[in-house]
């Protein structure tokens, strides 16, 4: 009995006895080429994590900072506005704060250096109010934020001059259904036969009568020859490839109209947004190594089993 125990026990160490040595060989050979996959991991873990914190602690920055700018834009608009005042009152109100924002944001800018970015990055409104760059381009944007603050539908609209397309740029106000027009860089709107705020189609056709009403420093170029609401030419490929599929979405008309501007204003939830989408991106690539290391690890199994052949087991006490 002992006697048949002890053979069958040799038998099973000599049926182990290749897949060991098989094994040890595996082994060797990856612990050769696994200390330098680790420290890249470690390395790019190490990279991931740095980043993720810079992201998140972005994100928190710009959240923080579009809130400030929405208290700032409620605290003007509950100043020169009352809930007595009609809607064309608020938006003629909301016109002259923006043209005294901008006067004092220029005379500020004229004694400080711009800074080495200025136009590089999307600016917000508080930069816009303080250190404007872009004279009508901002003074349309503080405005546009005003009244959208105050609930009042507008859009940024680009004036024509001759061939010049986006000569100048204004702001379009959404009152008793009409679009009026506001200039905040002058701060000016134009009033009608009718004592009504004047629509752009309106100054346009009678401009000998409405350019009497502009002041003496008035650029006379602006002479309100034609408008567009958005440069669909102005990335190339990706600006022309959005204009179709909106044409076949909303129509010609509606896109004619569409101000892209507008949705670009509020430039802290951009950046926010923009920091949020990094990190999914970063956490999204985190998980595909781990992935192909299972797979490879899986691969690696498989091969050793392929080599070592299907495992025998000897009864002890057989024979």
């Amino acid at each position: 009995m002992v006697m048949n125990g002890m053979r069958g026990m040799a038998l099973g160490i000599l049926a182990a006895g290749p897949p060991a040595r098989a094994l040890t060989g595996v082994t060797d050979s990856a612990t050769l080429v696994e200390p330098s996959l680790t420290t890249f991991g470690k390395l790019l873990n190490l990279y991931r994590v740095f980043l993720n914190g810079a992201l998140m602690a972005l994100a928190v920055v710009f959240y923080i900072q579009q809130h400030l700018v929405e208290g700032q834009i409620q605290y003007i608009v509950q100043s020169v506005t009352t809930e007595e005042m009609t809607m064309d009152q608020k938006a003629v109100a909301l016109l002259h704060e923006a043209n005294a924002i901008v006067r004092f944001g220029l005379r500020n800018a004229k004694s400080s250096a711009p800074a080495p970015v200025q136009g590089l990055l999307l600016r917000g409104f508080d930069e816009s109010m303080f250190l404007p760059n872009r004279y009508c381009g901002d003074a349309a944007e503080i405005l546009y934020r005003l009244l959208d603050g105050a609930g009042i539908d507008s859009r940024i609209a680009q004036m024509r001059c001759a061939k010049n397309e986006g000569c100048h740029i204004l702001v379009e106000a959404h009152i008793y259904g009409r679009w009026v027009v506001l200039d905040p860089l002058y701060g000016i709107t134009f009033r009608n036969r009718n004592n009504q705020l004047a629509t752009f189609r309106e100054v346009s056709e009678d401009w000998d009568y409405f350019r009497r009403q502009t002041p003496s420093d008035y650029d006379p170029t602006y002479k309100y020859e034609g408008v567009r609401y958005t440069n669909w030419e102005k990335i190339p490929i990706l600006m022309p490839l959005l204009h179709r599929v909106l044409v076949g979405v909303l129509g010609e008309n509606r896109t004619g109209a569409l101000s892209l501007r507008t949705y670009l204003a509020a430039t802290y939830n951009l950046y926010m947004f923009g920091c949020l989408a990094g990190l999914l991106l970063v956490n999204g690539i985190r998980f595909a190594p781990k992935a192909n290391r299972s797979s490879s690890a899986s691969r690696k199994t498989l091969s050793l089993h392929s080599e070592t052949g299907p495992e025998v087991l000897v009864p002890f006490g057989s024979g």
